[in-house]
């Protein structure tokens, strides 16, 4: 199958056998995620010193992370803000949404840790698809109960903290596993393309 040559290093043997060395090894990744044109665009691009914006997308990984990525934030986003409303609403008053703020940096503080240790433990994939079906149960459940009127301000709270809760603990895994989705050459292109895509939604 078509692949990118991604360099990595192992310890080998040395010839003369008196240790161990680091040897720059080629493996395959992609698993057919180019066609043989993506191939040689990327070849030739990076031959020639041209790594564009457009190159990670011609990863079909690369491309899944990043729609997942954007899925993830607008979801969450409308989740929140939608909380937001509903509370002040309901309480018309801005020190009930000031608890949020509270809530938000008593979860972020702990999971940010345990989240970079969940993404070097634990499949990544698997880490990141989990916490997103907890979002969207999450989200689903709370507009259940706002659609029947059962909606407390308790349950808004919880929700918020389930929220920011599995969005720290996937982001270290989701940053780790670009790295995993296209080639060394192309890496540095994609991490900054997921700063901006990042940086627009905040916007």
């Amino acid at each position: 199958p078509n692949f990118v040559p991604m360099m990595k290093y192992a310890e080998v043997d040395t010839q003369d056998g008196t240790g161990l060395e680091l040897k720059r090894i080629d493996v395959e990744i992609g698993g057919g995620d180019l066609t043989a044109n993506e191939e040689l665009q990327v070849e030739q691009d990076t031959a020639a010193g041209k790594i564009s914006w457009f190159s990670p997308f011609l990863f079909k990984g690369y491309r899944l992370l990043w729609t997942t990525n954007v899925a993830e934030f607008t979801g969450r986003t409308l989740s929140e803000i939608s909380i937001l409303v509903w509370l002040y609403e309901a309480t018309g008053d801005a020190l009930a949404l000031g608890w949020l703020g509270i809530i938000t940096l008593c979860v972020q503080v702990p999971s940010i840790p345990i989240g970079g240790v969940l993404a070097d433990e634990v499949d990544r994939r698997v880490l990141i698809s989990t916490m997103q079906a907890a979002a969207c149960a999450t989200s689903t459940i709370l507009g259940a109960l706002c659609y029947f009127g059962d909606l407390r301000i308790p349950m808004a709270y919880l929700a918020v903290g389930v929220l920011q809760l599995t969005s720290q603990l996937e982001n270290s895994a989701r940053g780790a596993l670009t790295a995993s989705v296209v080639s060394d050459d192309v890496l540095p292109r994609a991490v900054s393309t997921n700063v901006v895509t990042d940086s627009l939604g905040e916007v």
